[in-house]
């Protein structure tokens, strides 16, 4: 039987402190097993932006389900820059906040490359930012472990 447990890792992240939540799989030892996903990796376009009227900070929340088709590392690092995403619509690059290569240690940055993998379908909560909603930003990313031990039909 696995439990799930949320370990909270303080990170800042473009000058707005917020706290991002990894989600792990522990076995009855009471060891990792699997990272289930990460939650609070940006704020809300609406805490951010509440003092710009700019098209760039108009960000409208999405729900997106699909696979991990690629993805962009910054040169000698394991942490995504970003990827694309293929979802039902099309693919998608999906950004991951800057400031999170240089706030997390490599053990922290490891479990983001366990769980944002090539062919790894994943659930992410996005904000679609700028003109079109082009520019997507993760919010939170879910594993297909994590959504279907919820309850939640995938």
């Amino acid at each position: 039987m696995q439990k799930i447990l949320f370990f909270v890792v303080g990170m800042t992240l473009s000058m707005v402190c917020t706290a991002s939540s990894m989600v792990f799989a522990y076995n009855e030892n009471g060891q990792y097993t699997d990272i289930l996903g990460i939650v609070g990796l940006v704020e809300e376009s609406s805490w951010l932006c509440r003092d710009d009227p700019s098209v760039l900070c108009r960000c409208h929340p999405s729900l997106m389900k699909g696979l991990v088709a690629s993805i962009d590392y910054q040169k000698g690092s394991n942490i995504p820059l970003g990827f694309v995403f293929e979802t039902r619509e099309g693919a998608q690059y999906i950004n991951l906040p800057t400031d999170l290569r240089s706030e997390l240690s490599n053990a922290e940055s490891g479990w983001i490359s366990a769980l944002v993998k090539k062919r790894t379908t994943l659930l992410i909560a996005a904000e679609m930012c700028g003109a079109g909603g082009k520019a997507i930003y993760a919010k939170d990313i879910y594993s297909r472990k994590m959504v279907e031990k919820s309850g939640l039909k995938w």
